[in-house]
């Protein structure tokens, strides 16, 4: 199974103005998905939806929140 990000051809997706490190017009391979419950909300039916996805150029990846830099999470 796989995904892509709609927009022009291989240009950064931004966020809120950041670089998100996903590209459009680009396909990815979909590794993974999660869903983590978020013991902070009183409603027991929230919760995370993550999907780890695989670039198959080999580089570059997703630089935001639930990324692996420390600081994003």
């Amino acid at each position: 199974m796989g995904c892509s990000a709609e927009g022009e051809t291989e240009t950064y997706i931004q966020i809120k103005g950041e670089d998100s490190g996903i590209m459009s017009g680009h396909a990815y391979g979909i590794i993974d998905v999660f869903e983590i419950p978020d013991d902070k909300c009183l409603n027991y039916h929230k919760s995370h939806r993550l999907v780890k996805v695989r670039n198959p150029w080999g580089y570059g990846e997703w630089k935001l929140k639930w990324s692996e830099n420390p600081d994003n999470i």
